[in-house]
């Protein structure tokens, strides 16, 4: 059986834990990420323990390192995780380093993939189990699912069936390393990759030169608890929607602030 060290958030690790079926010798989470330091504090996740990755020129980073090198797992597993894993930790497992990314590779690469699919008004996204290297988002696929978006999608209800997704992927890869099958791997068509920064709060801005789509596509991809869509109303007080409107809200919000 497989041994993995596993890296995600406090909403993915305690899944991830269940899924693997005793088989996770330590977890991490993102130090940089303050919503997982309670997991961190208690330092242990159902009696697997938990490690919290610090920044690369961080004092306390090589013993970090010596820590996951001490494990000798087979497999690292991401799965929503924040911070990039350096050379150095991807050559720790004997078998490779797999993530679950929260979009259909090449197409949606790098940051925010799920709120920029809904901004553009996609009616499709999906998951991508792919093996990690240094480029970020690059390396062979495993397994994908595809996921279709729905005019009332909102990032909560598509984050939901997205995170669904990756979990039936992880069980799927864990079945397999399991009965000693050999994962497979498909190189990405780097010609159709397309790579996404990372959002800005002033990209939240609600122009009111768009169309009634593009604003409801808008508002819907950033909801609580994203930080909303926002605009300024005619005494400059600054109004943030951060809940779903239906295109009618929409194109009567747009009727009053538009010119």
């Amino acid at each position: 059986m497989p041994r993995y060290v596993i890296f995600g958030d406090e909403s993915t690790l305690p899944t991830m834990e269940r899924l693997l079926e005793g088989q996770v010798l330590a977890a991490v989470v993102a130090a940089a990420r303050p919503q997982s330091q309670g997991l961190a504090r208690r330092g242990t996740l159902n009696g697997v323990s938990v490690l919290s990755q610090p920044s690369a020129g961080a004092a306390d980073y090589p013993a970090f390192e010596q820590a996951l090198r001490d494990l000798h797992p087979e497999f690292f597993l991401c799965f929503s995780y924040s911070m990039i894993l350096p050379p150095a930790l991807l050559a720790i497992p004997a078998q490779g380093a797999i993530n679950v990314h929260g979009g259909l590779l090449p197409r949606y690469r790098g940051a925010n993939v799920l709120n920029w699919a809904l901004i553009e008004g996609a009616t499709a996204t999906g998951v991508t189990a792919h093996y990690m290297t240094p480029r970020v988002d690059g390396g062979d696929i495993v397994l994908q699912q595809p996921v279709a978006i729905v005019e009332s999608d909102t990032a909560v209800t598509l984050k939901r069936r997205l995170d669904a997704a990756g979990c039936r992927l992880l069980e799927r890869i864990h079945g397999a390393l399991s009965r000693g099958e050999r994962l497979p791997r498909t190189p990405q068509d780097e010609s159709a990759a397309r790579y996404y920064r990372r959002r800005r709060p002033e990209d939240g801005r609600i122009d009111w030169s768009r169309s009634d789509r593009e604003i409801h596509d808008l508002v819907r991809a950033l909801v609580s608890p994203w930080p909303g869509a926002y605009y300024f109303d005619k005494s400059g007080r600054k109004v943030t929607v951060d809940r779903y409107l239906t295109m009618d809200q929409v194109r009567q919000l747009r009727q009053e602030h538009a010119g």
